[in-house]
């Protein structure tokens, strides 16, 4: 079963149409990009957030968690996830794989954590669930701040 990933507006507009003015810059000064070669490095700045935009998905099989998120691509076991957190905020140190700003949290194996941003939240963690029943749900505080 595969599952899109959630993505932010905002996300869109940074992601997309920065890229797009730099190339259209690119194609502006033409000329320029042909007499010094060394600019070809700029199309880095271009493809790089467009890759990770559009190549990011979440697939679950018999046995484990498939993710990509541009470069960033693995495996986990769903046996071996112990805990899946809703949560707002990815925290500091933990591999992410998602470009949403509220996701999930899968603790896994001892000490590994990764945060995913599926599209349909709830169908994922029922096709988890469904291939391993010990998995804990929980939802996180989404506002810590007392003086509210």
């Amino acid at each position: 079963m595969e599952f899109k990933t959630n993505r932010n507006n905002w996300l869109a507009i940074t992601w997309i149409a920065l890229p797009l003015i730099l190339l259209a810059a690119m194609i502006w000064h033409f000329e320029e990009l042909i007499a010094k070669p060394y600019l070809i490095i700029s199309w880095v700045n271009i493809g790089l957030p467009l890759w990770l935009y559009f190549d990011n998905y979440y697939k679950i099989d018999d046995e484990y968690l498939h993710y990509r998120f541009g470069y960033n691509k693995g495996k986990i076991r769903i046996n071996s996830i112990c805990e899946i957190k809703k949560s707002r905020i990815m925290r500091q140190g933990q591999q992410n794989a998602g470009i949403a700003s509220h996701g999930l949290s899968l603790q896994y194996n001892k000490f590994d954590e990764i945060f995913i941003c599926p599209k349909k939240e709830q169908e994922f963690i029922e096709a988890l669930v469904g291939v391993n029943p010990e998995i804990e749900v929980s939802v996180e505080m989404e506002n810590t701040d007392i003086r509210k």
